[in-house]
């Protein structure tokens, strides 16, 4: 479902499941922190208003919640995915995350990969089966807080996730994409043909 927009014709590829194929090995390891942290607190070595680092971006959650919401009604499965891959990339990062919020991200998951979500589900104390549970709910003032998140891909390919402060002229947002780090290395002594910007959701860079 991440190859492209699903009304369309793609060319399959097995070289294109790596992608999802990392992304679902992120998810579940992703629960063994959870867990471990969970522990700690039930423990008495780790409460919430001592736990250092980064903590999660709670409006890139919200805003999660409503795009792939959104865009499994409109049937925009590839751009669901993508938004699920940037809140996984932004949830490795961080060093406090609740249990709550990883539940979520797997309710918004098991529409697209049902097998693994119920096991996890289950390997987190749940008896009843993920695929009857209600959809999260997000809160609008937390989603539509004055940030966003931009999916990078080359390609069509997602390499990258950039924040967006506010309003940003295209030049300038497409300027700052080709200077993020992690994406040089895909484009460096390559011809960037042409950049395809879609405002406040994803951008893709032609090469």
């Amino acid at each position: 479902m991440l190859m492209g927009p699903f009304d369309q014709h793609i060319a399959w590829s097995t070289e294109s499941m790596v992608g999802p194929r990392r992304f679902l090995e992120k998810v579940w390891k992703l629960r063994e922190r959870i867990t471990k942290q969970e522990s700690r607190i039930k423990d008495g070595n780790e409460v919430g208003s001592n736990v250092k680092g980064q903590m999660l971006n709670v409006s890139l959650l919200h805003r999660t919640i409503k795009k792939v919401g959104d865009d499994i009604e409109a049937m925009r499965f590839n751009t669901a995915v993508s938004a699920m891959m940037v809140l996984v990339n932004e949830m490795e990062k961080t060093d406090a995350m609740g249990l709550q919020q990883y539940e979520i991200l797997l309710l918004l998951l098991a529409p697209f990969a049902p097998h693994i979500t119920e096991e996890l589900w289950s390997m987190l104390g749940h008896k009843k089966s993920i695929h009857i549970e209600p959809w999260p709910l997000y809160d609008k003032a937390i989603a539509s807080r004055d940030r966003t998140s931009l999916v990078i891909q080359v390609n069509g390919k997602v390499r990258g996730s950039m924040e967006l402060e506010g309003e940003m002229p295209e030049a300038e947002i497409k300027e700052k994409v080709l200077a993020v780090p992690g994406i040089k290395k895909w484009i460096e002594d390559k011809e960037v043909r042409k950049i395809i910007y879609v405002k406040g959701r994803i951008i893709n860079i032609v090469i």
